[in-house]
């Protein structure tokens, strides 16, 4: 009986929510490389800096929505990183945002359990 042995596979990991979890790349494959092709902000408490940034979420439009979770906000910036507007949240666990066609902004809050929605000018709803 011959052995036929199985091709290695290199581990490659993704980063979602507190868990890493672990997807096969073919050693023969060549897996997507990330090449830095901007930054902005920098870490601080600014109206331009970020603290723990978490969740983020782009529009069609190009704004980005980066919940700045060491400094209780989602700040909404333009592409090229200039604050457009903040949202101040309350002392809570923020992770991800996600913005409706609407203008809506959802995010979810690890300390109650729940997914809590804004307007679009930053005002809480109650739904």
């Amino acid at each position: 009986a011959s052995f036929q042995q199985q091709p290695q596979r290199a581990r490659a990991f993704s980063k979602s929510e507190s868990n890493l979890q672990g997807s096969s790349v073919q050693e023969d494959e060549t897996p997507y490389m990330n090449h830095l092709v901007g930054q902005f902000c920098k870490f601080g408490s600014g109206r331009t800096e970020l603290n723990l940034p978490h969740g983020i979420h782009s529009t069609p439009l190009g704004s980005l929505y980066v919940v700045d979770y060491g400094n209780r906000r989602v700040q909404v910036l333009d592409s090229k990183g200039r604050v457009l507007q903040q949202i101040t949240l309350e002392p809570k666990n923020y992770f991800d945002v996600a913005v409706n066609n609407k203008g809506l902004v959802a995010l979810t809050n690890s300390t109650d359990r729940t997914v809590e929605v804004y307007s679009k000018h930053g005002k809480p709803l109650h739904i």
